[in-house]
């Protein structure tokens, strides 16, 4: 009797023990570590992130006296950051961080395609009353009428990658 009993014993708990195994069951305490701010694509963007960077940005208008960006400004920055991000590592660029990850895809996919004519310098010219009477003067102009494009490029770009995405945005 004591033998059998052993072995009805050993047989149940060796039962419930693959039960409980194979079921999933679990007996620790399920912690939430953190919520979802915004996925995109198959990437989340957590709360704790999203707050990190507000709070980065409110030091920042605090410091620059300028106005705070809104909440719906922040996530969709950081959103943007991702698209970016997941672009550039397709194309299998480096960097030592996402900014010069990010920075050195903008460089090659939007700004090697800026380009300013003379005739556009002289519009701008023109268009604001001002004259360009040195080579530094242009320059500037220059400049400027090419950042205004990679802006305009980029903005495209993401309007394009992001009507191609599958984005949702909980922080309201």
């Amino acid at each position: 009797m004591g033998s059998k009993d052993m072995l009805i014993k050993r047989v149940f708990l060796a039962y419930l023990l693959s039960a409980v195994l194979l079921t999933g069951v679990s007996f620790a305490e399920d912690v939430l570590l953190d919520s979802v701010a915004a996925f995109v694509n198959d990437t989340a963007i957590t709360y704790s992130e999203f707050e990190r960077k507000y709070e980065e940005a409110e030091r920042a208008s605090g410091a620059a006296n300028i106005p705070m960006l809104s909440k719906t400004d922040i996530i969709n920055t950081m959103i943007n950051k991702v698209l970016l991000k997941s672009m550039a590592i397709a194309m299998k660029l480096t960097g030592n961080d996402d900014d010069e990850l990010i920075a050195k895809f903008i460089e090659i996919k939007v700004r090697s395609y800026a380009i300013v004519r003379e005739e556009d310098i002289e519009r701008f010219c023109k268009e604001n009353n001002v004259k360009a009477e040195n080579d530094e003067e242009r320059k500037k102009i220059e400049t400027y009428l090419i950042e205004e494009d990679v802006n305009k490029r980029l903005k495209a770009l993401i309007e394009e990658l992001r009507s191609k995405s599958y984005i949702k945005i909980y922080v309201k």
